[in-house]
C-alpha cells in the first residue's frame, strides 16, 4: 500500500499577473512541501495565464502540461523525472466563444509508474444562470461528463489507473447530485461521505475523484484549503486528497 497525495486548484483568469504569480507559487510550494504527485487546475485561458501558472510549477519542480481549453496539470518531477515520457492530450467537446468562454473538454496526462500507467484527467464544467449570461450553460455539462467517462473506461483498462480533478460548478454535497452524471467515477467527497466547502458560496464544487473500477485505489482523506490554510486571491479553495494504492501483483 502506498498513500499518494493529490491536489486540485481552480485559479482565476481575471486576477492580475502579480496575483496569479503569487497564487501559482503558493499552490506549488504547498504541493512540493506535502509531496503531492500532481496538481490539476483551471482558468489558464490566455497564454499569459498559462505562463504565470507554468512558472509557479517549474519554480517548484513540477512539469506543466496544457494542450487546449483552460485546464492544466502539473506533475511532480520527483514522480516523473525529465527522462520519463509524459503524454498530454486535450479532447475538445464544446467550442469556446471569443471574449466569453474558452474551449471546454478534458485534458488527459498519462505516464508510467510502478502501479501501472497513471492517467490524470482535468476538466472545467460550465456555469449557467442569470449571473453568467455569457456562459454556454450547464445543459452542456453532461456532454463533458460523457467524454470524461469514455476516456476513463478507455485508459483505465488493464492495469491503468485513472484519477480526475476539476471544477464541476455543481454542488457535490447536494442530495441526488452526481457531478459525473452516472459516469463511473466517484469523488473523494462522496467516497468518504465528508464534505467541505470549496467556494465562498458555501458549496462543494471542486472535486478530486477516482475510477470506480480501480479496486486497488481507495480514498483516505479529502480537505479544502480555505484562506486560513492557504491564502490565495482565487475565488475557489484548493482541494487536497489522499489515496491508497495497492501494488501490482507479481
Amino acid at each position: 500500500m502506498t498513500l499518494i497525495h493529490l491536489m486540485h486548484a481552480s485559479m482565476q483568469y481575471s486576477d492580475t499577473k502579480d496575483q496569479q504569480l503569487h497564487d501559482a507559487s503558493a499552490v506549488f510550494e504547498y504541493a512540493k512541501a506535502n509531496k503531492v504527485w500532481w496538481v490539476t487546475g483551471t482558468e489558464a485561458n490566455a497564454a499569459s495565464d498559462r505562463a504565470n501558472f507554468a512558472k509557479g510549477a517549474s519554480d517548484h519542480g513540477f512539469r506543466f502540461f496544457h494542450d487546449g481549453g483552460d485546464v492544466w496539470v502539473g506533475v511532480n518531477s520527483a514522480i516523473t523525472k525529465p527522462e520519463v515520457q509524459v503524454n498530454a492530450k486535450f479532447y475538445l467537446v464544446i467550442h469556446g466563444k471569443a471574449g466569453s468562454y474558452p474551449n471546454r473538454g478534458p485534458l488527459r496526462v498519462s505516464f508510467p509508474s510502478a502501479y501501472g500507467r497513471i492517467n490524470v484527467l482535468a476538466c472545467h464544467y460550465n456555469l449557467s444562470g442569470p449571473k453568467h449570461p455569457r456562459a454556454p450553460g450547464a445543459k452542456q455539462n453532461p456532454q463533458l461528463a460523457r467524454e470524461i467517462g469514455r476516456l476513463t473506461r478507455l485508459f483505465g483498462r488493464g492495469t491503468g489507473l485513472v484519477f480526475y480533478g476539476g471544477d464541476q460548478n455543481l454542488h457535490d454535497e447536494k442530495p441526488g447530485v452526481d457531478t459525473f452524471y452516472g459516469q463511473p467515477l466517484t469523488s473523494a467527497w462522496d467516497e468518504l461521505k465528508h464534505y467541505e466547502h470549496t467556494h465562498p458560496g458555501r458549496e462543494t464544487i471542486d472535486v478530486i475523484a477516482s475510477y470506480n473500477n480501480d479496486t486497488r485505489v481507495s480514498a483516505k482523506y479529502v480537505h479544502a484549503l480555505d484562506d486560513t490554510k492557504l491564502a490565495l486571491h482565487t475565488d475557489h479553495y484548493p482541494v487536497v486528497a489522499g489515496y491508497d494504492i495497492k501494488s501490482l501483483k507479481k
